[in-house]
């Protein structure tokens, strides 16, 4: 038997076959529960299947999160197959949302904070990777507030160690200096069930400027530490990739950093670090990033909205790379292209891209500059330009991953900004906006590499 790789767009596959090939069922629906104690709320009929879904909205009006303040449901034992809040992560953080499958794994965390008051809507999917009745329940998916199943992407706890059958459903609080319900409680076969009725608020975009240069941090391990601005939390993920001392610098663009001279560094396995932009955004995105690779097996490159969860080296669909000295990529395809000969090992890359997110829509558009030199006045088109117009990779952006291997690989100088075109263009470059070629021309490239045309400045 073999397991099933997990990607945003497999899991996607597998809900819309699940839903579609099973008939719709509730296993358990119990009345609204305050969670307090830690007891059974009710028993049902045996389920082995390979996916159960587990729905309920949040009901915390008044207080405040404390550390590891704890209010979650639980499968068939506690502290079996957890799913709720742990409050600031225990209190080595900042996140509160969380899946477990033993209280020994550690979890995944839901990248946004909990805000009081606060009436989400929590979904989670147990699922066998190995189908088998007697197989367990080894991957834990969790969802705050989704828009669709696949946005944004879940988070996902790991254990080898997972129930192969449940049965019964309880709740557990600790530390509890608040009133919390959870209502409209569902256990069932089906995404859509365990949704239920609820929908998402309208979606009003805020303007947003991100920047991590890490020079405000400790050398070592980047998980947990906070610094930059314009986000919500901390880095959090893996134990690579860390902070090591020294700037990356790029003399194409006007960004100058300040502070003590910090970047990342990578180990010796593909690994990734997120972090939480402070509300999901939309629309016209610009960003920039430095990246360099000393070694032809390096790995270097950032990722929007990646998949989580332990060993945190899934990219999903939505991200670029330098691997060695090609640029690798997948917006929305499922598939990784590789361009060959894009980078110099040894030598910095200054990556400045802008993103069109049509929320709800198709016609998504992803522009990647590679070493432009925006100081000349005149052009940010001096190289070739990965272009993709028309995939739906994303309906909005709710966080970033940071993604390294090998030690000879670093990256630097992060900007992302949705302030405008001149405003966000001026955020991640440090330089005056000017014209460039429309998605609808850029579209007339085809597969997707484009060499781009001179352009005058746009007149002041």
């Amino acid at each position: 038997m073999t397991e099933r790789p997990v990607t945003v767009a497999c899991l996607a596959a597998a809900l819309v076959a699940w839903s579609a090939g099973a008939r719709a069922t509730v296993l358990y629906q119990p009345v609204d529960q305050q969670i307090t104690g830690n007891s059974t709320i009710g028993s049902f009929t045996a389920y082995s299947g390979d996916r159960v879904y587990i729905g309920f909205t949040m009901d915390w009006a008044t207080g405040s999160v404390g550390n590891n303040e704890f209010y979650v449901l639980w499968f068939d034992s506690d502290p079996s197959q957890n799913i709720g809040v742990k409050g600031n992560e225990d209190g080595s953080g900042t996140k509160d949302f969380f899946v477990r499958h033993q209280s020994s794994d550690g979890g995944a965390y839901w990248p946004q904070e909990l805000t009081i008051p606060n009436n989400s809507r929590v979904v989670g999917l147990l699922e066998k990777t190995v189908s088998g009745a007697g197989q367990p329940y080894n991957r834990f998916y969790l969802w705050v507030n989704p828009t669709s199943p696949t946005n944004p992407p879940p988070v996902y706890a790991v254990n080898t160690a997972g129930d192969t059958v449940i049965s019964s459903l309880g709740k557990r609080a600790a530390n509890n200096n608040d009133t919390v319900y959870f209502r409209d409680i569902v256990v069932a076969t089906t995404y859509a069930e365990a949704l239920g009725s609820w929908t998402a608020p309208p979606y009003v975009p805020v303007a947003t400027f991100s920047a991590a240069d890490f020079n405000d941090l400790n050398t070592g391990g980047l998980r947990n530490q906070m610094g930059g601005t314009g986000f919500s939390g901390a880095w959090y993920g893996s134990v690579d990739p860390q902070v090591q001392a020294g700037d990356l610098t790029s003399a194409l663009y006007a960004k100058a950093q300040a502070g003590t001279a910090r970047s990342l560094i990578g180990g010796a396995n593909p690994r990734h670090e997120y972090r939480a932009l402070p509300s999901p955004i939309d629309g016209e995105i610009w960003f920039s990033c430095l990246l360099r690779n000393t070694a032809s097996n390096g790995r270097v490159g950032l990722t929007f909205n990646p998949p989580g969860g332990n060993p945190f080296d899934g990219q999903g669909t939505a991200f670029f790379e330098l691997r060695g000295t090609s640029l690798a990529y997948d917006f929305g395809t499922g598939t990784t292209t590789l361009l060959p000969n894009m980078a110099t090992l040894g030598q910095t890359t200054l990556v400045v891209g802008q993103i069109l997110l049509n929320y709800f829509g198709v016609n998504d558009a992803i522009t990647l500059w590679l070493n432009p030199n925006v100081l000349d006045g005149t052009t940010l088109n001096d190289v070739a330009a990965l272009v993709q117009v028309g995939n739906d990779f994303a309906d909005v952006i709710g966080h970033l991953g940071v993604f390294l291997q090998t030690t000879g690989s670093g990256f630097d100088a992060l900007y992302l900004s949705n302030r405008g075109t001149s405003a966000a263009f001026f955020d991640v470059t440090g330089v005056q906006y000017f014209a460039i070629p429309e998605p609808s021309t850029l579209a007339l490239a085809g597969a997707g590499l484009l060499a781009l045309r001179r352009r005058r400045r746009r007149a002041a």
